[in-house]
């Protein structure tokens, strides 16, 4: 283990505690870790982003995508997080580490969420990952439609004439 930041360290770049306003914010995934939950049910990866410019650059926002989990509910969201953010960062499946999501930018959709009890300050929420050029990625993945075929015929019958049934009066 190095002893040794992965990058230079200023006090004074953190900017508090404080959640940042809700909105889009360039960011990239500086460390990621997959282990399971303090439950031992199931498998999450936990990401730390870093805000890479605007007046919040530097800022971190923590992020745990639960994607193997017993509650079926929450393993459909987290994989279909997870598969947001491999698809945002343009990384190849399947995925061995987390390291080919590390380092790229990507855009971040991020709230704040309260908690319920009151017990805990406010805090962030990552909502989305898109990649920072969204037009470009879908021209490149854009798919021409198929040959359009010729629609069957469709049988004519004659249109009803008289009131509709449910407006007479018996």
């Amino acid at each position: 283990m190095s002893m040794e930041f992965p990058e230079a360290y200023n006090p004074s770049d953190t900017g508090g505690f404080d959640p940042l306003p809700p909105g889009e914010y360039i960011g990239q995934a500086i460390e990621g870790r997959i282990a399971p939950p303090k439950s031992g049910n199931g498998y999450a990866l936990t990401l730390v982003w870093k805000i890479l410019e605007g007046d919040y650059e530097n800022r971190q926002i923590w992020q745990n995508i639960s994607f193997v989990h017993p509650k079926a509910g929450a393993q459909y969201h987290g994989q279909r997080m997870l598969n947001a953010v491999i698809a945002a960062t343009g990384a190849a499946t399947p995925l061995q580490t987390v390291e080919p999501l590390l380092f790229v930018p990507v855009r971040l959709g991020v709230a704040i969420e309260a908690d319920k009890t009151g017990a805990y300050p406010d805090k962030n929420k990552v909502t989305k990952v898109f990649p920072i050029d969204n037009e470009a990625i879908e021209a490149t993945q854009a798919k021409p439609a198929p040959a359009a075929s010729p629609a069957p015929a469709a049988a004519t019958r004659p249109a009803p004439t008289g009131p509709a049934p449910w407006h007479t009066k018996k």
